[in-house]
């Protein structure tokens, strides 16, 4: 959008000055910075607290790190038991690997997921395909409670949400007039033209991706990551609350070398897709409808999840575009 520099300022802006226009439900009059003065991506005063040890449950970061390795590996129990009795014969400091056989290893993973992956639900999706009904492990965990309202009960990261849309500007000294430019999802128009009334939209970005296969019990699945899109960019992509998340696993359709590429199996895949991500998104369909309120000190805000951006691979985005009826907008 391109506007006058008249709009909303008395004085006559300089070159590369920034002019944020808030939504009108926030009641904020518009702003104008000097360049080296703008912030998008403001920071709180108070630094986010930080877990000292991340690596917990694992008892060292080195056994975290070792484990790792080995799931990324697809080692078996015996493959494990074998490692960890070389590295125990190198090992030079024994305080810090605490890992006594495979037993302890898979002891170690079974409390972490315990821990870490609680909020997991496991359940089976059954897809028609010719005269069978195949069955699908899926895992995921309820999006509003397991994502949206840790970011919402957390005070620190709250300091940096964003409640309403803005649209910034830039002065084109050359031109004489302002030049709109978007930098975080909260200056693009999905969020401004979703905000009707006294509605907030709790911007919801989820992304899948194919290559990073893994593992939840004995089944397979891409994962697919939750991120705030009210959130500044260092927040929503870092870790812990404010950060992104794996809410679902999306099981794999075994190709068939007989089947791929014919329209009923390629019609077969997209029913998976569709069953399934409607499952992660089941939870948001009453509070898409009602609205959640959330008392922000002595403000009582009027919350809809809004589903910003989907981000797949080719693959999956093309599937993902054909959903019926449509999640994009809950």
């Amino acid at each position: 959008d391109n506007m006058s520099s008249g709009d909303f300022e008395k004085d006559v802006p300089r070159a590369d000055d920034i002019k944020i226009q808030y939504h009108p439900h926030s009641k904020e009059p518009p702003h104008i910075y000097h360049f080296e003065d703008y912030k998008s991506n403001f920071t709180s005063d108070t630094p986010i607290p930080i877990d000292p040890q991340p690596w917990k449950p694992f008892r060292t970061r080195l056994d975290f790190e070792f484990a790792e390795f080995m799931l990324d590996a697809h080692l078996n129990e015996s493959q494990s038991a074998s490692l960890i009795s070389l590295v125990q014969n190198c090992i030079s400091d024994p305080a810090a690997f605490t890992f006594k056989d495979g037993q302890d290893l898979k002891r170690c993973w079974k409390h972490a997921r315990d821990t870490k992956a609680s909020g997991f639900t496991t359940m089976t999706v059954d897809v028609p395909y010719k005269d069978n009904e195949i069955t699908f492990d899926l895992a995921y965990r309820p999006i509003w409670e397991g994502f949206c309202l840790p970011i919402l009960e957390n005070s620190e990261i709250m300091k940096t949400f964003k409640w309403h849309a803005e649209r910034h500007y830039k002065f084109n000294g050359q031109l004489s007039k302002w030049q709109r430019f978007i930098d975080e999802p909260w200056t693009a128009d999905a969020m401004w033209d979703f905000q009707v009334l006294n509605n907030i939209p709790f911007c919801l970005i989820l992304y899948a991706d194919k290559t990073r296969l893994s593992s939840f019990g004995t089944a397979k699945g891409y994962p697919v990551m939750a991120h705030c899109g009210n959130l500044p960019v260092d927040t929503r992509n870092g870790e812990g609350v404010g950060g992104g998340l794996v809410v679902s696993f999306l099981p794999i359709v075994a190709e068939d070398a007989g089947e791929t590429g014919k329209k009923g199996f390629v019609n077969f895949k997209r029913v998976v897709w569709h069953k399934t991500f409607w499952q992660i998104l089941k939870d948001l369909e009453a509070i898409a409808k009602t609205g959640y309120y959330f008392k922000d000190g002595d403000i009582l805000r009027w919350l809809f999840p809004l589903l910003l951006i989907l981000s797949a691979d080719y693959e999956e985005q093309y599937v993902q575009i054909q959903v019926y009826p449509c999640f994009l907008y809950i």
